[in-house]
């Protein structure tokens, strides 16, 4: 009679307890951020924190223990919390903040290496380092003055051994002043002008006094040099200043590409913060549900219906769950100290950061054409590709005409004076007395040319090799589109059919749990409860599974979209990033100049990304002080 009079006991606990639609009475479920937007009910991504208000109904005296099993798990996770983050200081961080957080300190880009980050080779200032070359090249046709002035005393004995004869034979005092004006032209042409003459005095016998008489002297030269083969044009003169120009916008993209790394870097990390945090708060709202099934068993252990096996079953079962949300705790802090390091904050300064940000949860892909067009347009290494292509193209021009002989114009015309005065000798230069010029040529060429021969053969080899390297590149490309695009649709039809074992798994627990506490009149026969029990605990685990792997995919779908628009080089405009002198727009503005010969694939003219009226915000890309 006793016995029945427990099980009937037992019976009427079962049926207080709460209806299978809600959760235990003791959990209340609140929005993790008052910041965070508002999801829909059953959106896998939805995020809680759990609230712990105390029990209706109180377990016996005899059969509870000194810390109830609420209070023991509440404890562990409280402590592995509090070791983990402090709950008090929460900080929402949005997308944009953290991208806007990163370019504040763009003078090192840093880009997610697997599960490191790591420095790019290139900085912010890359760019204006190679710029400076371009001037260094221009400075070859600036014009050269060149002045030389000196002066001399001569003070030397009469040529005689006799002591009683010597005297102070020679002394005079000579200077001279030279001025010259050169430039090279872009055609190959050297010109100069300049005062020149032999020397300021000039020394002539003096028949009457036995001695040199002082003459003064002038001369104005003009000279010019034109080549008529080898340096000759304006195409093989200026070709220096072309590779420097090409070579310095390479350097932008080396930033630009990057930059992209480091955006989508930075996308993949919140993402993947999100779903750990996702995954973590999953298990705490399943937490509360096992530490009612273990009270549970505890009262049926105390009814002798079950044995301590399977009170330790279900504990065991618990104490897996907690050790799942320690793991937990550790891929939110390890996710966390990724993006702080990629924005550029300190790793503990007393926040956890909570993304706010939606992912994207529609699918429409584009086609592979359209991704590959942008790619050839936007796309840094493609771009840097087809522009080094270009550099070999002018270097091979270079090359043949430095094979040519050297075959130079040159002319010459002087203005020359003489006299006691300085005054007078520039006055017959003035007058042109004395004029004279002079015209000729230069003709040189090594016996054989083997130097400039194989010099031009190896230009032309590596203009080969670049052109065979592009196509590979368009190649390379056209294939990780594919693969990404490939990649992408497999994500999202896992992610669909994720949602529905979310529901699925939601409705599985629900009815698992209304089986296990309010099980049928004869259920204690057959092991009914040991069966109710198993399904319930596997119902709480593919339930946590289904919902951690949703929120996973959907993070990996969000990441491959970002690493889309990177291998499309779009990323920047997508997250409405713009950089000062933004290479796109300054290859567009030099591609007749730069690509007006075809060289291969990918020489069609670059789209452009869209006015600029869209890209409403912008962020410079600049070193900071």
């Amino acid at each position: 009679m006793r016995f029945i009079l427990i099980i009937c006991t037992i019976w009427a606990t079962w049926g207080c307890q709460s209806p299978p639609s809600q959760l235990s009475e003791d959990v209340r479920l609140e929005p993790s951020s008052p910041d965070a937007p508002s999801y829909s009910s059953n959106a896998p991504y939805q995020t809680y924190r759990v609230t712990y208000v105390g029990h209706s109904t109180d377990a016996p005296a005899d059969v509870a223990p000194e810390r109830t099993i609420q209070e023991e798990s509440t404890t562990i996770r409280t402590d592995h919390q509090r070791s983990e983050q402090r709950p008090d200081e929460r900080r929402p961080l949005a997308l944009r903040e953290a991208i806007q957080l990163a370019l504040q300190s763009s003078d090192v880009i840093r880009t997610l290496s697997g599960d490191t980050v790591v420095s790019a080779s290139t900085t912010a200032y890359a760019p204006g380092i190679a710029g400076q070359r371009i001037v260094v090249e221009e400075a070859e046709f600036d014009p050269t003055v060149e002045v030389n002035a000196s002066g001399r005393r001569y003070d030397e004995p009469t040529d005689t051994a006799d002591p009683l004869r010597q005297s102070r034979g020679l002394v005079r005092d000579e200077s001279d002043f030279i001025a010259r004006l050169s430039k090279r032209w872009e055609p190959g042409t050297v010109t100069s002008l300049a005062y020149e003459p032999p020397l300021g005095y000039l020394y002539r016998p003096d028949p009457s006094q036995n001695s040199f008489n002082p003459r003064i002297g002038a001369a104005v030269v003009a000279e010019a040099r034109q080549p008529l083969l080898r340096g000759a044009g304006s195409d093989a003169n200026t070709a220096p200043i072309q590779i420097a120009q090409l070579q310095a916008d390479q350097s932008a993209w080396d930033v630009k590409g990057e930059l992209l790394a480091e955006l989508r870097s930075i996308e993949e990390t919140y993402w993947r913060l999100q779903a750990a945090r996702v995954s973590a708060d999953a298990l705490d709202r399943m937490l509360p549900l096992l530490d009612e099934a273990v009270r549970i068993e505890k009262l049926l252990f105390q009814a002798e219906r079950v044995t301590t096996a399977e009170v330790a079953r279900v504990q065991l079962q618990r104490r897996e769950f907690l050790q799942q949300r320690i793991r937990a705790g550790a891929n939110i802090r390890e996710s966390e100290n990724l993006l702080r390091t990629l924005v550029g904050l300190p790793l503990d300064d007393g926040q956890q950061l909570i993304p706010v940000d939606r992912p994207e949860e529609q699918h429409q892909p584009p086609t592979l054409d359209e991704c590959l067009s942008l790619a050839l347009s936007n796309r840094p290494d493609v771009l840097q590709q087809r522009l080094q292509v270009r550099v070999r193209e002018i270097e091979s021009d270079l090359a043949r005409n430095q094979q040519r002989p050297q075959f130079d114009l040159t002319a010459l015309y002087r203005l020359s004076g003489i006299s006691d005065e300085f005054q007078d000798a520039l006055d017959q230069i003035g007058q042109a007395q004395y004029a004279s010029w002079s015209a000729g040529f230069l003709f040189s060429v090594p016996l054989g040319n083997r130097a400039a021969i194989a010099k031009r053969r190896a230009a032309e080899q590596q203009l080969a090799k670049e052109r065979a390297l592009l196509q590979q590149q368009v190649q390379n490309v056209s294939t990780e589109l594919a693969n990404i695009l490939n990649d992408m649709a497999a994500t999202w039809a896992e992610y669909e059919q994720s949602i529905k074992q979310v529901s699925e798994g939601e409705d599985w627990v629900q009815t698992a749990r209304l089986r296990f506490n309010s099980p049928p009149p004869a259920g204690d026969q057959g092991g009914w409860l040991i069966v109710a029990l198993n399904d319930y605990q596997l119902a709480l685990r593919s339930n946590i599974e289904a919902l951690t792997n949703s929120a996973q995919l959907l993070a990996r779908y969000n990441a491959l979209l970002a690493r889309l628009h990177e291998a499309q080089g779009t990323l920047l405009d997508r997250r409405l990033v713009q950089l000062d002198r933004d290479p796109v727009a300054e290859t567009q503005s030099h591609w007749d100049e730069w690509l007006h010969q075809p060289s291969g694939v990918g020489h069609s003219q670059p789209q452009a990304l869209g006015p600029a009226a869209n890209r409403h915000t912008s962020t410079p890309l600049q070193p900071s002080p």
